[in-house]
């Protein structure tokens, strides 16, 4: 919590449901917080403590995400990706989103890649054509 303060997030509601029924998606937001006067919605990993082990990869991910190494890293921000679009189908409002990732060197925080959020339609739809009926 200090260091969500201490890099200006106010944290306002945690396991906030988020959903878009017509497609069968739904999760829960870790945390939504307020930064700057933005929403901010972070998603909480713990360990990975080096990037070494957080960026390995076992190949490349499944399209539409061909393009990015499938590490656990690409694999958060796909999470964060997904998670975003789905607030923003539930409350209207598409906030900006970050990975808090602690770890036993400290808190690290990364924002969604623009690379990433170029994928969100192809990936949506990708997830909601697999979901259960």
């Amino acid at each position: 919590m200090r260091a969500l303060s201490a890099a200006g997030f106010e944290p306002l509601a945690a396991q906030v449901a988020v959903a878009a029924p017509a497609l069968g998606l739904a999760t829960a937001v870790d945390i939504v917080a307020a930064r700057r006067g933005r929403l901010e919605l972070l998603e909480l990993k713990t360990g990975w403590d080096d990037n070494a082990s957080y960026d390995a990869a076992c190949g490349r991910m499944a399209a539409p995400a061909a393009a990015l190494a499938d590490s656990p890293r690409n694999q958060h921000q796909l999470q964060m990706l997904v998670t975003r679009y789905l607030f923003a189908a539930t409350f209207g409002v598409r906030p900006g989103a970050a990975l808090v990732r602690v770890s036993a060197d400290g808190v690290h925080f990364e924002r969604l890649t623009p690379a990433v959020a170029e994928m969100e339609a192809a990936v949506v739809g990708a997830l909601a054509s697999r979901a259960a009926p």
